[in-house]
């Protein structure tokens, strides 16, 4: 249900480490173009029920407050901002929450060139492999 290297277009590269448990996986990747890293993270949590699921999602969805979060289609509900260096799509379908990143993440660059729909590109994926 998460992306996979053949998932991205040539050049992208696995990058840091992997997590792969039973309600959790993680995974990044990494682009160099100009001299300027690119990412994707990939977070997915599943959480014991449905309910609690929600309630982490809202309490993600509030921690925002310096950047405009805009509504996503995607699973039963989901948000998307950019921030200062990455655009972030987080959704839940029903006990789980998947959270894509893609930018520069934290390397030093600006993220004027974003909008939401660079990470949720990569959020589709995941919403489409889920059952």
């Amino acid at each position: 249900m998460a992306l996979t290297i053949n998932d991205l277009p040539t050049g992208w590269k696995l990058y840091g480490t992997f997590n792969n448990t039973k309600d959790r996986y993680n995974i990044n990747f990494i682009k160099i173009e100009a001299l300027t890293p690119y990412v994707v993270y990939l977070n997915i949590t599943r959480y014991p029920s449905i309910e609690q699921a929600r309630v982490e999602y809202i309490s993600e969805k509030s921690k925002i407050t310096q950047f405009k979060v805009e509504p996503v289609n995607l699973g039963n509900e989901g948000f998307g901002y950019v921030n200062d260096d990455s655009s972030i799509v987080i959704f839940r379908s029903g006990n789980i929450i998947v959270n894509t990143q893609y930018g520069v993440g934290g390397f030093g660059a600006s993220s004027s060139f974003l909008s939401i729909n660079d990470a949720e590109d990569y959020a589709k994926i995941v919403a489409g492999r889920i059952q």
